[in-house]
This record gives C-alpha cells, structure tokens and sequence, in this order.
C-alpha cells in the first residue's frame, strides 16, 4: 500500500540465516546469512494491480525465491 500510495516500485529481497545470526543477544559471527535480491516490480505496475492482488503476487514470488535460495544451500552443502 505504501508503495502505491508514493508511487513508487517495489524491490523485493528475500533473506535465509537471520534465525541463527542472533545467540541471545550476542551476534553469531559464523552464521551464514543470505540475502537475495529479486527484479524490481515498476512503479506502473505497483499501481495499477488491487493492493491484495500485488501483496498475493509478491508473496508467491518471495516464497518462490526463498524455496529456491534453500535448495541451493542445501546443494551446496551436499557437494562438499
């Protein structure tokens, strides 16, 4: 909505590890954390999809993303 409301894009990321990158209140300094960012949506597009419709395609799209980021983790660790 806010992004509609100031006409802006969207640029949605995804992260994996931030579960783990707090031990208490001490910052774990040998987790692994993840960040992936993920195309822009335009401006144009952000305004002209109904607010449910847009929030329902950025969650598929984000989980997608977060799925595949998993799977690649878990292939990496595999191959070593």
């Amino acid at each position: 909505m806010l992004a509609q409301q100031a006409g802006c894009p969207i640029l949605p990321c995804v992260a994996e590890g931030s579960g783990t990158a707090l031990h208490g209140w001490k910052l774990n300094f040998n987790n692994k954390f993840r960040v992936k960012i993920l195309p822009p949506v335009p401006a144009d597009v952000v305004r002209e999809t109904p607010l449910k419709e847009m929030a329902e395609k950025m969650h598929g799209l984000m989980s997608d993303a977060h799925a595949k980021m998993l799977r690649e983790m878990e292939e990496e660790k595999n191959t070593k």
